[in-house]
C-alpha cells in the first residue's frame, strides 16, 4: 500500500512516518513537503491513501487535493487533512470529499485510528481494482471490471452487465469503452455490438442459427458475429 504524506513540518512529517510505519511496516510511505513533489509522486506512482496538510510553504493543500481529484485514478482516493484551522473542515468535506479531518496537534491514537480503520475498509481496499467510472442519474459510479460478464452496445447507449445488475453507459461507442479498460486480459469483442468477461463464459449455443454466449448464473446471453467466431472458439 502506497501512502503519501504531504506535510512542510520535517519533525511532523517524521512524526507521522513513523506512526504509521508502526501500524504496518509493509508500507510504502512516500513523502513530500512542496505540492510540486508531491504531485510529482503521485504521477509516478498509484497512491492509495493521502495524509495532507492543509498550510504549505508553497501553497494550499485544499488546491493541491482538487488537482488530484481531477485525475481519474484519484477521483475516489481516500484523502485525510490535518490542519490547524478548523474553518477549512466543511470546504475539505464539502469540496474534496475527504475521508476524514484532523486538527493539530494531532496524537498518535488518532492517526492509528484513521488508518486502521480504512485498511478495513473494502472500499480502500478496493481502489487496486481497474474501474470505469459511469453516470446514472447525475451521479458517477464506479463498475469494477471483473465484476463486468458483458457489454451491450444498443444504439447510441451500452448496457453493461454486471454480477449486481446493469448499467447504462450512454453516448459512448464500445470501441471507446474497450479503451478505456486497461488490462484487456480477460476481454474479447464477440461480435460488433458486444464484449465479454472470458471469466464467465459458461457455455456457447447455437439458437435457430444465432451462435449465444451463456454466462454463469445469468439469464440474458451475448452473441458471436462471424467476423469474431474464430477467437471466441479459441476459449473452448
Amino acid at each position: 500500500m502506497n501512502v503519501l504524506l504531504l506535510e512542510d513540518d520535517l519533525l511532523q512529517r517524521n512524526q507521522l512516518v513513523k506512526i504509521i510505519k508502526a501500524i504496518n511496516s509493509s508500507f510504502n510511505i512516500k513523502t513530500a513537503d512542496t505540492i510540486k513533489e508531491a504531485l510529482r509522486i503521485s504521477s509516478e506512482c498509484q497512491i492509495e491513501l493521502f495524509y495532507i496538510d492543509i498550510e504549505l510553504s508553497d501553497g494550499s493543500g485544499m488546491n493541491f487535493s482538487k488537482k488530484i481529484r481531477e485525475k481519474k485514478e484519484y477521483e475516489f482516493t481516500s484523502i485525510v487533512f490535518i490542519s490547524s484551522y478548523h474553518h477549512f473542515a466543511l470546504e475539505a468535506f464539502k469540496t474534496i470529499h475527504c475521508y476524514d479531518f484532523l486538527y493539530k496537534p494531532y496524537n498518535e491514537k488518532e492517526i492509528k485510528k484513521v488508518t486502521q480503520n480504512l485498511l478495513a475498509s473494502p472500499y480502500v481496499k478496493n481502489q487496486k481494482r481497474d474501474f470505469l467510472v459511469i453516470k446514472q442519474a447525475g451521479i458517477k459510479m464506479k463498475i469494477y471490471l471483473d465484476d463486468i460478464m458483458f457489454v451491450e452496445s444498443i444504439g447510441k447507449d451500452n448496457m453493461i452487465h454486471t454480477i449486481h445488475g446493469i448499467y447504462n453507459m450512454k453516448r459512448t461507442t464500445l470501441k471507446e469503452i474497450l479503451s478505456m479498460i486497461k488490462s484487456k486480459e480477460n476481454f474479447i469483442q464477440s461480435h460488433r455490438s458486444y464484449f465479454i468477461n472470458t471469466n464467465y463464459v459458461m457455455k456457447v449455443q447455437n439458437n435457430k442459427g444465432l451462435m449465444e454466449i451463456h454466462f454463469e448464473k445469468y439469464d440474458k446471453t451475448a452473441l458471436i458475429g462471424c467476423t469474431y467466431k474464430e477467437r471466441v472458439n479459441l476459449l473452448f
